[in-house]
């Protein structure tokens, strides 16, 4: 997910310039949606200048910095070791074969990894079959409204890390339970939740406040069209992948 700058993209950009800065975010829920644990935000910076005199321990998020933003196995070991702790029940938890996520954490003793078929993720994963997506609207929507906000005050686009990790908090309290219902509802992982219910919000993907921006802008800045806005991070790299080597050292270990 990026940020700093109004429109975004991977890798390739078809206008505006590139992102300058990036953030990965880990987002976890229970089947029935009343459960939501706070997301890690992963940013590039230990301190950013915007948390002068803030309380890290107070943000409404788990912050964790590397120098490339990305999710390494040992975040994510700390994530689900410090969750085990808090927890006072045994909880089985769903992944996929993501390369930061190890196969075993040691110290677990209320949590139990299960790992899904490779290949399965766009199938069977609830989160990836549109809670996570359903996140990425709500953030976009914030965005907007800031994009708003300067047009309205005559004053430059910009958005620190601190305003970056209120915008993800914002939109994950704004996802319904009804949404995470429906997501596992639809990949058959869970079942039993009774009738389907769709999302009252009319304007999730931000698709109003989009007009109302082009209205009062010129159209280059949504070069490539509203779809590639919504869609700018779906490809979005955020761990970095094993090289050959690591694929046979762990190979060989096993075999030892």
């Amino acid at each position: 997910m990026f940020f700093h700058s109004f429109f975004t993209s991977g890798e390739k950009c078809t206008g505006g310039k590139h992102a300058k800065n990036r953030v990965t975010v880990l987002l976890c829920a229970n089947a029935t949606g009343n459960e939501k644990l706070q997301p890690l935000v992963i940013g590039k910076y230990k301190k950013p200048r915007c948390f002068a005199g803030l309380c890290v321990q107070n943000l409404p998020v788990t912050y964790e910095a590397n120098t490339k933003s990305w999710m390494t196995g040992e975040l994510f070991s700390k994530f689900c070791v410090n969750w085990d702790k808090k927890l006072k029940r045994k909880i089985l938890r769903l992944l996929d074969n993501f390369p930061a996520h190890p196969q075993s954490i040691p110290n677990l003793t209320n949590i139990r990894l299960f790992f899904l078929p490779a290949n399965t993720t766009s199938v069977i994963q609830p989160m990836d079959a549109g809670v996570i997506k359903n996140m990425k609207q709500f953030y976009r929507k914030e965005i907007l409204k800031k994009q708003i906000q300067v047009l309205d005050t005559k004053t430059n686009f910009d958005i620190n890390m601190k305003e970056v990790i209120f915008f993800i908090s914002n939109a994950w309290k704004s996802v319904k339970m009804e949404t995470i219902q429906n997501c596992f509802r639809h990949t058959e992982v869970m079942s039993n939740f009774g009738t389907e219910v769709v999302s009252a919000d009319q304007d999730e993907d931000g698709t109003e406040l989009i007009e109302i921006l082009k209205s009062r802008m010129t159209d280059e800045i949504f070069d490539g069209g509203i779809e590639a806005y919504v869609e700018a991070d779906n490809d979005l790299q955020t761990c970095e992948l094993p090289t050959d080597d690591d694929i046979i050292a762990e190979l060989l270990g096993k075999m030892v």
